[in-house]
């Protein structure tokens, strides 16, 4: 697979654990601004841009330092563009109530789970 993304100010999330994420994801991993009050990562181990099981660098690439929770797909349907869509009540419960509490297991029967 080709990055999609430029290993200096891009998204580009490494190729292995051996590999090292742009300049720009390690700033914005480094950085312990909360960007909001709420914080909530979705991440998909089917992401088919990203691929390696979303695990790169040895970490999900998906997950960042200020979410407060994080939800893990793990079906084939989840691929990169597919999770905007077939989570989108999600999001938009999320963005509206600040809160978890509302959602509904996942199809692997997952909760949302807190980052400590």
């Amino acid at each position: 697979m080709v990055a999609t993304c430029s290993d200096t100010n891009g998204f580009f999330p490494g190729y292995t654990d051996s590999s090292t994420l742009s300049a720009y994801l390690l700033d914005l991993n480094q950085d312990t601004t909360r960007e909001a009050q709420h914080t909530f990562a979705m991440l998909s181990t089917m992401d088919d841009l990203i691929s390696y099981g979303d695990v790169v660098y040895g970490r999900f690439t998906s997950e960042y330092p200020t979410e407060d929770y994080y939800r893990q797909y793990n079906q084939e349907k989840y691929g990169h563009i597919a999770m905007r869509d077939l989570t989108a009540d999600a999001q938009f419960e999320l963005v509206t109530s600040h809160t978890t509490k509302n959602l509904k297991p996942n199809d692997n029967n997952t909760l949302w789970n807190l980052v400590e």
